[in-house]
């Protein structure tokens, strides 16, 4: 299936023509930068919405699973960023430090010796560490030569080996002890869908941990892999949107991780679209979770509930995302 090339990457170049506009011949910090042309998030509704997730996960603590602790533990991580990043005093200071503290209740509350949880949060100790997770990097776009011509005819749910992929995620996390076949499957270019997104936190990992991507014989560039695989994220995530987010619970699940984890690297072309984030905050329940039942009607009940977590998870990521970018943009224009 081809993709309608030359439009795609003229609404792209008009996206940064609108973009450039906040550039003058010495651009203030990345925080400063316009991403949203006027259209930012509120960031009290993000804070709301953190707290109300927070809230109900506190409340129901027997259905917390190591992919919403995964999620949480990201978004502490990226909080105490954002708190950096404010003056000391400020309400907003005072709201994030709220977000903090209630976030590291949860954690108390819900991690114990003995829990079902924690041989596994034992394993993977490094991954779900909200220290792993507290950087933030400058603003990057996208490279036109990365786009890929063609969408995958599979599935986007097809390609993930999740056990393997979860194993090497692991060991890469501990002293870079990836073997060369976890190196193998996490730089296989034919990915897709939640195998691409896991390689791209795989790397983010390796960069993170200071880890040699050595392959063949040849150290590779991890930002540079990152780079063209949230290009092809990019493209798939455009693709899901256009055609399977309101009717796919799958298709939703996975859009909403590929804007979480390629927002981790501040890739500006994922907060420029901002009916996407409208999306994701559409997706909240009265009670506060997440949930993709919002728009599928005909799925059953128990596959929704067991995606519950997951969604809520990326979701909450993304959001303190975009919470990052709006709020610090806020402070930067009073």
């Amino acid at each position: 299936m081809k993709l309608p090339q030359a439009g795609f990457l003229l609404f792209l170049l008009y996206q940064r023509a609108q973009f450039a506009r906040g550039f003058g011949p010495n651009p203030k910090p990345s925080f400063s930068l316009d991403l949203d042309h006027g259209h930012r998030s509120d960031p009290r509704n993000l804070i709301r919405t953190l707290n109300d997730l927070i809230a109900y996960y506190k409340s129901h603590p027997q259905k917390v699973d190591v992919n919403l602790l995964f999620g949480f533990a990201i978004v502490a991580g990226q909080l105490e960023i954002i708190q950096e990043s404010i003056p000391q005093g400020s309400s907003w200071h005072t709201q994030i430090q709220k977000l903090r503290n209630d976030l590291t209740q949860f954690r108390e509350e819900t991690v114990c010796l003995g829990c079902p949880l924690f041989n596994y949060i034992y394993d993977y100790l490094n991954v779900i560490s909200p220290m792993t997770w507290t950087f933030s990097e400058g603003y990057k776009w996208l490279k036109f030569r990365d786009f890929p011509t063609r969408l995958p005819r599979q599935r986007y749910d097809e390609t993930l080996n999740r056990n393997a992929s979860d194993f090497c995620l692991q060991r890469i996390s501990e002293e870079c002890n990836a073997s060369e076949e976890c190196i193998a499957m996490e730089l296989n270019p034919s990915s897709t869908g939640y195998a691409l997104t896991h390689q791209i936190l795989f790397l983010i990992l390796a960069k993170q941990f200071g880890c040699e991507i050595k392959f063949k014989g040849e150290i590779l560039d991890a930002e540079d892999i990152i780079q063209r695989k949230c290009t092809h994220a990019f493209v798939e995530a455009h693709d899901l949107y256009r055609k399977s987010v309101f009717r796919d619970p799958v298709a939703c699940d996975l859009f909403i991780e590929q804007i979480a984890v390629c927002g981790l690297m501040n890739i500006v072309d994922f907060f420029e679209i901002r009916r996407w984030f409208e999306f994701i905050l559409s997706l909240q329940t009265p009670e506060g979770y997440f949930t993709c039942s919002n728009y599928h009607t005909n799925v059953p009940r128990d596959f929704l509930e067991a995606a519950r977590n997951h969604v809520s998870s990326v979701s909450a990521v993304a959001i303190v995302l975009d919470l990052k970018h709006s709020l610090l943009r806020s402070i930067a224009l009073e």
